[in-house]
């Protein structure tokens, strides 16, 4: 993958260089056939203004790996330790999992200090979203992965597709021997959670700097807004950038995979 950064590996221990960053984790819950997988990125603006979402950390704990070689199931406390450590190294200021998770463990994770951890319905639209988002990061180059082996395979064997007109599906392929799309889930949600961040609220704390903008799965550059960049507010960029997204995916024709050029009109892989 040409989003990795060869050689960097994830992010761990303390770091003062890190203090006052925004964090957004992404988690996806799973104690028996699924894994746990965590993935931690941040926004940074480069000095050109452009800006990149660059993920610190991506993870899983999964029965048959590691210290859960031979264990049936994952245990909850390894779980919420886990979290707990890496909220030290990088602490999160937004989070999302699955709402399948219940209210019970966002509970337990409030208990540990883990209260920006948030319960989101994952509907078909949702993961749809974060499909998009993602895979224009990655097409765009804006998003910057660490060097880590088991991610990079994952990514090669997920498989995306549509499942409604504008709508797509990104999982593991069925049938497929040891294919896992457990760490890819939570590196998309984080990334839907950033995304939305930037386009409500955070774009507030960064300089407008023209660059194209993935929402929804289409790019928008300045050119597309239809409003004066040199007068209109950030508020008004924002609005009129996600207006012109509906417009566009509105008049969008069935069948356009919004995947690179290797994959199938109907499935195909990163």
């Amino acid at each position: 993958m040409a989003c990795v950064d060869k050689g960097r590996k994830n992010a761990w221990g303390f770091n003062p260089r890190r203090a006052g960053i925004t964090y957004f984790w992404g988690c996806d819950l799973g104690f028996k056939k699924d894994a746990t997988a965590l993935a931690i990125c941040h926004w940074e603006q480069t000095q050109k203004g452009d800006f990149v979402l660059v993920y610190d950390y991506i993870d899983r704990m999964i029965v048959g790996e590691g210290e859960w070689e031979n264990a049936h199931e994952l245990d909850l406390e390894a779980i919420l330790d886990w979290f707990e450590d890496m909220n030290q190294w990088l602490p999160g200021r937004f989070g999302v999992i699955d709402q399948y998770a219940g209210a019970m463990f966002t509970q337990l994770c409030t208990q540990r200090g883990l209260s920006f951890i948030e319960l989101v319905h994952l509907t078909e639209a949702i993961n749809s979203e974060a499909g998009f988002a993602i895979q224009g990061y990655i097409n765009q180059g804006i998003a910057r992965f660490p060097d880590v082996e088991k991610f990079i395979h994952e990514m090669g064997t997920v498989e995306a597709y549509y499942v409604g007109k504008h709508r797509i599906k990104i999982e593991s392929p069925s049938g497929e021997k040891n294919a896992h799309d457990d760490m890819y889930d939570a590196v998309a949600l984080a990334a839907w959670k950033a995304q939305k961040w930037m386009m409500e609220d955070g774009g507030k704390g960064f300089a407008y700097t023209g660059q194209a903008i993935q929402v929804g799965g289409e790019e928008l550059r300045p050119g597309d807004l239809g409003v004066d960049l040199e007068t209109a507010s950030m508020a008004q960029l924002r609005v009129n950038e996600r207006m012109k997204a509906l417009e566009r995916l509105s008049a969008a024709r069935q069948g356009t995979m919004p995947m690179n050029a290797r994959m199938s009109a109907r499935r195909g892989r990163f």
